[in-house]
């Protein structure tokens, strides 16, 4: 029997997610550790990324916040992917 894709993402989230929480919504998130963007030496600016179902976060506004793990981020921009499903959160460290 093939498993549908959301059960897919079902699954990958609950294997490899961590708890996530903005507003009302609860859910995982895949997060990336940060890119940096160095100038001269100086840390410019640390870029980190969150993997998310479409469902639980793709609504996101710009400027919100989002706790993943006990770390508050301020949302950054919110970005579907192709498949619709899923979506990547950009995010930087209040």
């Amino acid at each position: 029997k093939r498993m549908a894709l959301s059960e897919d993402l079902t699954a990958c989230f609950s294997d490899f997610g961590v708890t996530a929480t903005s507003g009302g919504t609860s859910g995982k998130v895949i997060l990336d550790q940060p890119d940096e963007m160095v100038l001269d030496g100086q840390v410019i600016f640390r870029d980190y990324n969150a993997h998310a179902k479409v469902s639980e976060f793709g609504s996101l506004a710009v400027g919100s916040t989002i706790t993943i793990s006990s770390v508050d981020y301020e949302v950054r921009s919110v970005d579907q992917d192709l498949d619709g499903l899923t979506c990547q959160i950009s995010l930087s460290k209040t």
